[in-house]
């Protein structure tokens, strides 16, 4: 078997986010399960606090996500259905051999 080139094993933007995203989740759960179990006021107040900052990365994360999508999603049906009428028109003029 032939060793992965550097092409075949790079992330791509879109992976490095669902990547953050997961450990946000991960991160999450664990402040979550940490808070509930949490001795002292002090300390549930702390993992609160930890809590929301991490769902503010999360949130940050997949707004990121949306971003990168909504710029790789390629043509709209409108630009689609311009081209198409522009094509068509141009076909219309080209002269039959």
């Amino acid at each position: 078997m032939d060793k992965p080139t550097k092409r075949d094993t790079a992330f791509c933007e879109r992976d490095a986010l669902a990547d953050m995203r997961q450990a946000e989740r991960e991160v999450l759960r664990a402040y979550a399960v940490a808070a509930a179990e949490g001795g002292s006021r002090r300390l549930r107040t702390l993992l609160a606090q930890n809590f929301a900052a991490a769902a503010e990365d999360m949130y940050a994360v997949d707004c990121a996500m949306r971003r990168e999508e909504k710029e790789s999603s390629g043509a709209s049906a409108e630009e689609i259905k311009r081209a198409y009428t522009e094509f068509s028109r141009r076909g219309a003029d080209l002269p039959e051999n």
